[in-house]
């Protein structure tokens, strides 16, 4: 029936949805726009000019205090504890009531918003399509610790299924060491027994197609948050705000782009025909668009990024060059930076297909 394949994502530990297709299937299925690089939120000073027409920072923290009624008798200290109590919708509908609200309380919501975008964005993570037929890994995918957890899952999984095993892990080996192991010999000795170990493995893969299927989907991860994809327009009708705390929150929600899983409310400035997809592992990368004017990215990223067994495919087609890599999309623009300020990038140009030739 032939192998099948998952996106994974080693380093949030989440796989994309659908989680499992066959190769020839495969064509992005949506993983470029979460590889998109989030752009840089605007600094405090650029947001309160443009969400309170015609206020900077300095005045904001010197305007008149009883406009906040109580709160303007708390201290300053007291309101950035609010900030951080409330969610990112809550957050961000006190700091439009108000510009000192705003210059108090704007980098708690900011921390608020990178934590619900990067915990759904994956660019700059490690990313793979691993086939269920794979026997081995890409070199220099996952460090020793990472494959020695990786054995020991597979060995306690097999074991509460009554399955043997043929290895067994040491017992903490790669693991939290009392302080009088903390010598140099003591970490080398340890090291070498876990190397080892790893070394004389029945399994190269390390369990890692079954260990993904564990793995929470992407969209799911993003839908069972506590909290909100967006700054809800609703609540704010639900509350009766007036019309000036509306309109500064339609600013807010142009400005800041919050919606983490929806591609069209991303923080991004361009367009997918101007992106390119960028290994900074090796410094290579390959144009969105090709010379021919075609889109090649949803056959480019899973023939870089797959690895599984041959089955059938010829040459080194199921071992992808890029797979395990960090990759990321970014603007044509930074593209061209990257490579004035940095040596060694190279574009990649391949015959994208996930059919044989």
């Amino acid at each position: 029936m032939g192998q099948w394949f998952e996106f994974i994502n080693f380093d949030k530990h989440q796989v994309h949805q659908p989680p499992m297709r066959k190769f020839g299937e495969l064509g992005g299925n949506g993983i470029v726009s979460n590889l998109i690089a989030l752009e840089p939120y605007p600094k405090l000073d650029t947001a309160l000019t443009r969400i309170f027409l015609g206020y900077n920072p300095s005045n904001a923290l010197s305007c008149n205090r009883a406009a906040l009624g109580r709160l303007g008798k708390l201290p300053v200290e007291l309101i950035a504890l609010i900030f951080r109590a409330t969610d990112l919708d809550g957050a961000t509908m006190l700091c439009i009531t108000h510009a000192q609200l705003f210059a108090i309380g704007y980098s708690t919501a900011l921390v608020k918003a990178k934590a619900i975008a990067l915990s759904n964005n994956w660019a700059y993570d490690r990313i793979i399509l691993f086939g269920d037929y794979s026997d081995s890994l890409p070199a220099g995918f996952l460090s020793p610790a990472e494959r020695y957890h990786l054995m020991k899952w597979g060995i306690a999984r097999k074991a509460a299924a009554g399955e043997e095993s043929e290895g067994s892990p040491l017992e903490d080996v790669g693991g939290p060491t009392d302080p009088e192991d903390e010598d140099k010999g003591g970490r080398e000795a340890r090291e070498r027994q876990r190397d080892e170990a790893l070394a004389t493995y029945e399994d190269q893969s390390f369990h890692l197609y079954t260990y993904g299927g564990d793995m929470p989907p992407l969209h799911g991860a993003s839908r069972a948050g506590e909290w909100s994809a967006e700054v809800e327009y609703g609540r704010m009708r639900r509350t009766k705000s007036s019309r000036l705390d509306a309109k500064r929150l339609h600013r807010t929600r142009v400005l800041m782009h919050f919606n983490p899983y929806n591609p069209r409310l991303r923080r991004i400035s361009y367009t997918y025909e101007t992106g390119v997809l960028i290994n900074i592992t090796k410094r290579d990368f390959v144009p969105a668009v090709d010379e021919e004017g075609r889109w090649v990215l949803d056959l480019a990223i899973p023939v870089l990024i797959v690895w599984g067994h041959d089955d059938g495919y010829p040459g080194n087609m199921m071992k992808g060059k890029w797979a395990g890599d960090r990759l990321a999309i970014i603007s044509a623009e930074e593209m061209k930076m990257r490579m004035q300020e940095e040596d060694g990038w190279t574009e990649r140009k391949e015959r994208w297909s996930t059919e044989p030739a």
